[in-house]
């Protein structure tokens, strides 16, 4: 059965049926696609849809049908949206996404670091994150970079050094040595003296 031919039969199937009728094998057998034709008149069916068929793309159609869905989404699949769809931004909660959902989605649309809960992103994670994304590096607050140099020196050539605030400054150091070429000279001193 062609695509046409089977969403042809969902929109007959479903004007003719209510939810109790019809068979949840039948579900199972929905792509994608075929979900979102379903879901967008009779979104009674979300309990059953298997959400992980849906692309960020598919996502975003279902949106602009059923904007109300929005409060239903978490923060994977906020990612698989915005990452395909950024201009449903609006209807996102920021709140939802976690560290791992971060890292994603600046990793293919540095744009919303705007939104972004930074105390989600631990030092490993800002790394990885630096790696896919290294224009992020300029614009990460100064404390951000504390957490990011105790656990990967290689990113120093990044960051001010000089720009973070002193008791940071000295964790870092005391952290990795090694960046204490990364400073000015009283920092250089100073590491001397924490040293003996």
């Amino acid at each position: 059965m062609s695509k046409k031919e089977t969403e042809s039969k969902i929109r007959n199937d479903r004007d003719k049926k209510n939810i109790t009728e019809i068979q949840l094998d039948e579900l199972d057998r929905l792509d994608g696609c075929e979900w979102i034709e379903l879901l967008k008149t009779q979104p009674g069916f979300a309990e059953y849809c298997d959400f992980d068929k849906l692309t960020g793309y598919e996502w975003a159609k279902l949106l602009i049908a059923q904007p109300d869905i929005a409060d239903k989404l978490d923060g994977h699949i906020w990612v698989a949206i915005l990452s395909t769809c950024p201009q449903f931004a609006k209807h996102c909660d920021f709140n939802k996404l976690t560290g791992y959902n971060w890292n994603k989605l600046l990793a293919t649309q540095p744009r919303f670091i705007k939104y972004c809960n930074f105390n989600r992103l631990t030092g490993y994670k800002w790394a990885k994150l630096l790696i896919r994304q290294p224009g992020l590096a300029d614009k990460l607050e100064d404390h951000i970079w504390t957490h990011i140099l105790n656990e990967n020196p290689q990113f120093a050539k990044y960051c001010n050094l000089n720009n973070i605030a002193k008791k940071d400054r000295v964790k870092v150091l005391i952290a990795q040595p090694e960046l204490i070429d990364y400073c000015d000279n009283k920092d250089k001193q100073l590491n001397i003296n924490n040293r003996s």
